[in-house]
């Protein structure tokens, strides 16, 4: 098996930050949402998320846990830090060439 890759605009590059292949499968949450959220509904967010990651670490304990994201400003990047903090991996879709970020 291949090591695992990260693909940017059909361009191939290496990914060592993430962890080599083993024989778990994950669960894979995607996530899209408004660039503009109000304030007030942040930790609301926040809370759901959190209880979404605690359910599926009960629900699928042998699982890692991965999110799925463009990371575009507001939810996108709110949900991904939440995710991240949690323990949970990081796949990011990049829709620009790597070298725009």
């Amino acid at each position: 098996m291949s090591a695992p890759s990260v693909t940017s605009r059909s361009t191939l590059v290496p990914a060592p930050a993430i962890a080599p292949p083993d024989a778990r499968v994950p669960v894979v949450l995607g996530v899209t949402g408004h660039r503009s959220l109000r304030r007030g509904d942040e930790d609301g967010i926040v809370a759901q998320v959190r209880a979404l990651i605690a359910r599926m670490r009960r629900e699928a304990p042998n699982s890692p846990i991965v999110l799925l994201s463009a990371l575009a400003e507001g939810a996108d990047r709110l949900v991904a830090r939440v995710a991240l903090a949690e323990g949970a991996g990081l796949i990011a879709v990049l829709p620009l060439a790597q070298d725009n970020y």
